[in-house]
């Protein structure tokens, strides 16, 4: 079976991570999440809404996600470099402040 990406909520703390499941996720499977968005189609999607999509009113969803990660492909690396800083203790507000100042839409 191919593996899909997901978002979980980490149970410990650490925010939303992006991973990838060839089973759907269930509390037994991933008890090192709270809860879960997915499947995605694409890794991009999933790094935007792990990124970008908490209090975002354009990504409701995983089809609203996948349409604007078809429609801005230039947002990706800074979404990856986005997950690093934040997997390195940095918050999450100083990663959207960070994305705004550079133009981005996030809240």
């Amino acid at each position: 079976m191919k593996t899909k990406y997901y978002v979980g909520y980490a149970t410990s703390g650490a925010g939303r991570q992006v991973f990838r499941s060839a089973a759907i996720p269930t509390a037994a499977t991933t008890p090192q999440y709270a809860g879960v968005i997915g499947p995605f189609r694409t890794a991009r999607a999933a790094r935007y809404m792990a990124v970008f999509g908490t209090g975002n009113p354009h990504m409701q969803d995983v089809a609203s996600t996948e349409k604007i990660a078809a429609l801005h492909p230039e947002w990706d690396e800074q979404a990856k470099r986005a997950l690093q800083i934040s997997h390195n203790d940095l918050t999450k507000a100083s990663v959207r402040a960070e994305y705004k100042q550079a133009g981005g839409f996030a809240r």
